[in-house]
């Protein structure tokens, strides 16, 4: 996904885990109800608080950079 997007392309991730979401996007929209809750980037959003308490518990979190490979 992250090769479509350098190359110029949008893409629409529509996931319920977060943090994977999170550690991919460049920008995020929080949907619930059928309507957008929150939009921002990853950094921003975990800066905040109603967002971090709603999907991870209390305090803020960082996301996870997804790792190449490493070989051996």
């Amino acid at each position: 996904m992250r090769a479509l997007a350098e190359a110029g392309a949008a893409v629409l991730v529509v996931e319920q885990r977060a943090r994977a979401v999170l550690a991919i996007s460049d920008y995020t929209y929080v949907l619930g109800g059928g309507q957008v809750l929150m939009a921002d980037t990853p950094t921003r959003l975990n800066a905040r608080q109603e967002f971090t308490e709603s999907f991870f518990g209390v305090g803020r979190v960082v996301p996870k950079t997804p790792q190449a490979p490493q070989s051996s």
